[in-house]
C-alpha cells in the first residue's frame, strides 16, 4: 500500500506541476492528495512544486497552505492544524537517521510524531525536525531549524530555533491608526 501511495503522490505532482499556482488549482491539488491522506480539512492548498510523501501518515486541518518547494515526509505521523502557512522551501519531516558503526548510511531510523498548532506561520527555508510540537499562533522566522517544542503565541527563530518574542500581548487596535492613516 505504501508504494502505491508514493506512486499516487508522484502522479499528482507530475500531472499538475504544469498548472499555474492560482487558488482553484492549488485547492484541486490539495483535494487530489487528500483522497489518500489520513485526514484533510477544507481548502487545503498545495503549490505546484511541493513534494508530499507519506499521505497515509499526514493529517491537515482547514485552510492549510503549502508554498512552492515545500517538502513534507510523513513516515510516522504529522498533524498540521487549521490555518497553517508553510512558506517556500521549508521541510517538515518526522524521521531521522542514527549513526551505526561510524556511519549514518545504514543506521536505524528514528521516527517521532510532529504537531503544528493552529494559525502557525512557518517562514521560508525552515526545517521542522522529528518529535517537535509547535503551539498555536507561532511565527517561525525564515531559515530556522525547529528541534525542540515551541509554546503557543510566540515568534521563534534561529538554528536551533529559540523564542524571540511573546505574541500574546500584541493588540492590533494599537496599530489601527497608523495602518489606516496612510
Amino acid at each position: 500500500m505504501n508504494k502505491i501511495l508514493i506512486m499516487y503522490s508522484w502522479f499528482v505532482f507530475v500531472m499538475t506541476f504544469w498548472m499555474p499556482d492560482i487558488p482553484h488549482i492549488m485547492r484541486f491539488r490539495g483535494w487530489l492528495l487528500g483522497l489518500a491522506m489520513n485526514r484533510k480539512g477544507k481548502n487545503f492548498q498545495v503549490s505546484n512544486a511541493a513534494i508530499i510523501r507519506g499521505l497515509e501518515n499526514l493529517s491537515v486541518g482547514n485552510d492549510v497552505y503549502c508554498a512552492s518547494g515545500v517538502v513534507i515526509l510523513a513516515a510516522r505521523d504529522i498533524r498540521i492544524d487549521d490555518e497553517v502557512m508553510v512558506a517556500f522551501h521549508s521541510v517538515i519531516i518526522d524521521g531521522n537517521h542514527r549513526s551505526q558503526a561510524g556511519s549514518y548510511r545504514f543506521g536505524r531510523s528514528i521516527r517521532k510524531p510532529v504537531r503544528i498548532g493552529r494559525g502557525t506561520w512557518i517562514g521560508a527555508n525552515c526545517t521542522i525536525c522529528p518529535g517537535v510540537s509547535i503551539g498555536s499562533n507561532v511565527a517561525i522566522a525564515a531559515n530556522s531549524a525547529v528541534v525542540e517544542d515551541l509554546p503557543s503565541d510566540v515568534t521563534a527563530g534561529g538554528v536551533p530555533a529559540r523564542v524571540i518574542k511573546d505574541n500574546s500581548e500584541f493588540n492590533f487596535s494599537d496599530y489601527e491608526e497608523v495602518i489606516y492613516s496612510r
